[in-house]
């Protein structure tokens, strides 16, 4: 069953806290990990979607792009290996870590090679999960600012259209 949204009931982050919370999308088949994190990640001030299936997950990235993706390796429709291609073809800037229930060293390697940015291993430890997002987050709204100042030293404002 694909939950395509799950969100908390209160206001929007940056309704609360006056500045743009950061998004996370969680793409895994096991429902209960899903709502954990989605409760933990949203207690601590982040917008968060899960998906239940690759296929929902990755049809969502290129619409609403969130600042980083929770990926799990094994899911029911889809390698997280080959998800992984995907996403980095739609955005080659977004962090994506990856979610194994064994700690399988050559798939590891491969997801990493591929271009993830970390991995986590079930069951998540909420000492991992929070610096692990963290640090994904921080070096996408970096990647995001240094591409916004890098095209205003060369005289394009990426609000204009006009160069």
């Amino acid at each position: 069953m694909t939950q395509p949204r799950c969100q908390s009931p209160r206001a929007p982050k940056h309704e609360r806290s006056g500045e743009a919370a950061a998004s996370a999308f969680i793409i895994d088949d096991d429902v209960k990990l899903c709502e954990w994190a989605t409760f933990h990640l949203d207690d601590a001030g982040h917008d968060v979607e899960y998906f239940n299936d690759a296929a929902t997950g990755l049809n969502a990235v290129p619409d609403r792009t969130p600042d980083v993706v929770i990926l799990d390796i094994d899911l029911p429709d889809m390698s997280g290996l080959d998800a992984l291609d995907r996403i980095r073809r739609f955005t080659p800037e977004l962090p994506v870590v990856m979610l194994t229930g064994t700690a399988d060293v050559p798939i590891l390697v491969k997801a990493m090679n591929r271009g993830a940015f970390d991995y986590l291993t079930k069951p998540v430890a909420e000492e991992r999960l929070f610096p692990t997002v963290r640090n994904a987050i921080q070096q996408h709204r970096l990647h995001a600012r240094s591409y916004v100042q890098s095209d205003r030293r060369i005289g394009r404002d990426p609000m204009c259209s006009i160069e």
